[in-house]
């Protein structure tokens, strides 16, 4: 016979008022951790709000205020990074998410590190009993992200890539690539023009 998972006492009072979290996740967590848990999440959400829609030091916030802002909730901000306005860096794991020197994320960006485990997923299930993937995303250095762009959990987009306006990208761009469309498809590569050597950059 099939023993019943045991769940602790927070969890269940949760449960009792109707408030449904992932058993996988929250199962065994105690009053504390939850408490915790909870309140770095509001630090993170107010913080991001105002990093979304401020107009302090306008037009300097996309450079200064914006990423200062979230090196605050813990993601890794690289120099020289440039965020524009209503863009989103996930939430719940802001430290799972890293930008490096130069990066661009232009309005309405969204950057995840975490998403739904649906492996295990079948009719009868609730979709919020599922754990979560959680995995580094990664922006390396001078990236470009155009308006609207989703990058998903764990993906990797290199160095100089550009990703066009509106695309979702759920694998790896190689670096100094331009991908696009839904899901994201490589359709560029840049590469040094003719007679030109790194060189002459010195």
């Amino acid at each position: 016979m099939e023993q019943k998972p045991k769940y602790s006492i927070t969890f269940r009072i949760l449960r009792a008022l109707g408030i449904s979290l992932s058993p996988r996740s929250y199962g065994n967590m105690s009053f504390g951790r939850l408490l915790g848990k909870t309140l770095v999440y509001w630090k993170n959400e107010i913080l991001q709000k105002i990093a979304r829609h401020s107009m302090l030091l306008a037009p300097l916030n996309a450079r200064t205020l914006r990423p200062m802002l979230h090196r605050w909730r813990g993601v890794h901000v690289g120099k020289r990074v440039i965020i524009g306005t209503d863009v989103i860096i996930d939430s719940v794991y802001p430290k799972k998410i890293y930008l490096g020197d130069g990066v661009i994320l232009t309005n309405r960006v969204m950057v995840l590190a975490h998403n739904r485990d649906l492996s295990k997923y079948h009719p009868g299930l609730k979709i919020q009993d599922l754990g979560y993937i959680v995995k580094d995303t990664i922006i390396e250095d001078e990236a470009s992200i155009m308006i609207g762009a989703t990058i998903l959990t764990g993906v990797r987009v290199g160095k100089g890539a550009v990703v066009a306006a509106g695309s979702i990208v759920n694998k790896d761009v190689r670096p100094y690539t331009m991908v696009a469309g839904i899901p994201a498809k490589e359709i560029k590569q840049f590469d040094y023009p003719e007679g030109y050597s790194p060189d002459m950059d010195i």
